[in-house]
């Protein structure tokens, strides 16, 4: 996506740019820095004719808002009110009209590229050196060719070194001395077989060129792998934008107006919109009063007001990929594993070929560089910093489909689960019965009954149920019966007095043995309707049963492929439902799910999720939020469908959407991620492992370890070039 330089509109690529700045709260990509100073000198554009590119060179620092007093309010930036009763402040920024026409407080400038390029330059310097370091060996065996490989060796490692200390450290990796190590103290071998004329000189000098050459490439292959996921960083910070400096609070309201992107997470309390409803995301959906929003979610028509639940790091969106207290690819299991296995590793290791090599009664040169290759093969291996890179992959693939884990370790265990528990309605079902069946066994005929159920029904505002028998009723025209002191029974059904002044009952087949009615008349159309997979009501008067009800629900769009990708992950689903066994077998056998819980009322899936966990590494739970809550809140690991957003941060996965496809895609996506970092883990110091082991037995000379390392980290390389999940990007 090219940007047009706003001084001179020279097209240009926002990942070269010559010069970046931000300014009132928007990045500005010029030619250099001559092109900002005119743009400056001549006048800055309204605010309201520029949008926002979708991704930017690098992760911006946090910047302090420019101070409202000189500024007047943009239609395009959220107004922003403290919950106070007297003063209501609006913050928003716009450089259209200026009291003071004094320049904006300075802003510091992002220079990606010329960090990225530095980087690049300096690997490609310690590549070369070390090379030469190696290659020199054809000059022939003199002192001066000696001098000269170990002094272009260290000139390569200085590169190194420069470039491990200036530039920022990604959290992910291990400590620069841990990799810079074998190199230097190669040299410092090299060095001291030089000075005393040591028959061993040649091998010392070639095997400090290898090392430093094996650790540049090493440490370019690591940042080519990371291509995609900083990419990926950069594009969700410039869409969250940059209220990590949280000027906004969790209670403050949020007015977000058409186009604008809303800066925190929240319900809507005031207007419509239609909006992109996630960062980075590929469609649209309508935003009314009461819907939860997260930040990021760009609005593309109308504007809202957003209650704040969540600001800067606490976002669903920043929690897991952005805040470093909780980043998943820093504190996840596997990644801390990896940093300690190459640490401790390589300690263990050299001293375990140090022991070898004085067993063997090796020579002293002989020793130190078996050392050094014990150290050598778990420290340059960059193992650490792959693990992180397929789990923040796998993390920000999740947050591509509106999936946002609270944290590292729910994360884990996303990745871990070994049963999916899906509770049927609302989830596989869509949630929208229509009543298809009315077979009436006493003395009355359908529409009486039709209108007492109606009645009873009247009881339970905004329930699927409730709302599919009143639509029958309104389309026979007829009013529901004036039933008295109607009681929800929750699972079960509703009780009350009919207008006749007799007990009314309406619901399943274990409210109607509560109540001791006999149903024997009714058992081979209950059983007829149930093995259709309808849901049954059956309808009792005066202690007698007079109607037996069916109503049809519809399988979700999506159900299927949710059910089909815990089965392809070897993850057992489960249906939890509360209607009869015979009604959740006709569901199970549509969607492939073996394991039913039937009959299960809402008060008792807590428990019922409790008992499944006693035979399970690993329990999910899939449920809609504010509805399944009980079960989430008794699950290994809760996935919460339409509750990103929400005040609730209870949830080990929120989901911006209400599909249930994303909801399998929570436990499939770590999973997956978790074994591709495995499978990096093993790659990269699995063949410097075997070949230290192979130095240890006197296989192997000790140059052969560095040769190992580079084909390990080759191997990882590739594999995660061949699996990444960002690379459509």
């Amino acid at each position: 996506m090219t940007q047009r330089c706003p001084a001179c509109g020279k097209k240009l690529d926002p990942l070269r740019a010559g010069h970046v700045a931000i300014f009132d709260d928007r990045f500005h990509y010029f030619c250099d820095r001559g092109c900002r100073e005119d743009w400056l000198e001549g006048g800055r554009p309204n605010r309201s004719s520029y949008r926002p590119p979708s991704f930017a060179s690098l992760v911006p620092p946090p910047i302090p808002p420019p101070p409202p007093a000189i500024e007047v309010p943009s239609p395009q930036a959220p107004e922003v009110e403290t919950p106070r009763p007297d003063v209501q402040t609006p913050v928003a920024h716009d450089d259209a009209v200026a009291v003071d026409a004094s320049p904006p407080p300075a802003l510091p400038a992002v220079e990606a590229p010329i960090v990225e390029d530095a980087g690049k330059s300096l690997l490609a310097v310690g590549f070369i050196c070390g090379l030469l370091g190696v290659t020199l060996l054809l000059a022939g065996p003199s002192s001066v060719v000696e001098a000269t490989r170990i002094a272009v060796a260290f000139a390569g490692w200085i590169a190194l070194a420069v470039r491990a200390f200036a530039l920022p450290r990604p959290a992910t990796d291990t400590h620069p001395v841990l990799g810079l190590a074998p190199g230097l103290l190669a040299v410092v071998v090299a060095g001291y077989t030089w000075l005393v004329a040591s028959p061993a000189h040649v091998a010392a000098a070639t095997y400090a060129g290898l090392a430093v050459t094996v650790t540049a490439l090493a440490s370019y292959l690591v940042e080519r792998s990371r291509r995609s996921v900083r990419c990926e960083l950069q594009r969700l910070v410039i869409q969250l934008g940059d209220e990590m400096a949280a000027d906004f609070r969790a209670g403050e309201t949020v007015l977000v107006e058409a186009p604008g992107t809303v800066p925190v997470d929240g319900t809507v309390v005031e207007g419509e919109a239609t909006v992109v409803p996630w960062p980075l995301a590929n469609e649209t959906v309508a935003k009314k009063e009461g819907d939860p929003v997260v930040a990021g979610a760009e609005v593309v028509e109308g504007s809202i007001r957003v209650l704040a639940s969540a600001t800067g790091r606490d976002r669903a969106w920043a929690r897991v990929a952005l805040d470093p207290r909780g980043r998943a690819d820093v504190h996840a299991s596997l990644a801390r594993l990896a940093r300690v296995l190459t640490t401790l590793g390589a300690f263990v290791l050299a001293a375990l070929l140090a022991l070898s090599g004085f067993a063997n009664d090796a020579g002293e040169v002989e020793l130190l560089l078996g050392t050094l290759s014990g150290f050598a093969a778990l420290g340059i291996t960059g193992a650490s910093a792959l693990v992180g890179i397929h789990v923040a992959r796998g993390v920000l693939a999740a947050q591509r489909r509106g999936i946002a884990y609270r944290a590292a370790k729910d994360w884990d265990k996303a990745a871990s689960a070994s049963l999916a528990v899906f509770s049927a309605r609302g989830t596989l079902l869509l949630d929208e019965p229509e009543l298809t069946d009315l077979e009436v066994l006493g003395p009355y005929d359908d529409d009486r009954v039709l209108s007492l159920v109606a009645g009873v029904e009247s009881a339970k505002i905004g329930d699927p149920i409730a709302l599919a028998i009143h639509r029958a009723a309104a389309a026979r025209s007829l009013r529901p019966d004036a039933v008295r002191s109607p009681t929800n029974q929750p699972g079960l059904g509703v009780t009350a007095v009919a207008s006749t002044g007799e007990l009314l009952l309406v619901g399943s087949r274990a409210l109607m043995l509560r109540e001791k009615v006999s149903i024997a008349a009714a058992e081979a159309t209950v059983a007829k309707m149930e093995a259709h997979g309808r849901t049954v009501l059956l309808v009792a008067l005066g202690g007698k049963l007079i109607a037996v009800l069916g109503l049809q629900d519809a399988l979700r769009q999506g159900a299927r492929a949710a059910v089909q990708h815990v089965l392809d992950a070897h993850i057992e689903p489960v249906l939890l439902s509360g209607d009869s066994r015979e009604t959740c077998e006709a569901i199970g056998r549509a969607l492939d799910i073996e394991h039913l819980r039937p009959e299960i009322l809402p008060a008792d899936r807590a428990r019922e999720v409790e008992r499944l966990a006693g035979g399970y590494a690993m329990v999910a739970v899939i449920g809609r939020a504010g509805r399944d809550d009980a079960a989430l809140a008794a699950a290994g690991v809760a996935v919460a469908l339409g509750a990103a957003g929400t005040a609730t941060n209870e949830w080990g996965a929120s989901l911006a959407s209400c599909d249930v496809r994303d909801g399998a895609l929570a436990l499939t996506l770590a999973q997956r991620a978790r074994l591709q970092a495995t499978i990096a883990l093993l790659l990269s110091i699995g063949p410097g492992v075997l070949a230290s082991l192979a130095v240890a037995f006197g296989v192997l000379a000790p140059a052969y370890v560095l040769i190992a390392v580079l084909v390990g980290t080759l191997l990882a390389a590739f594999h995660a070039r061949a699996t990444d999940p960002l690379a459509s990007s």
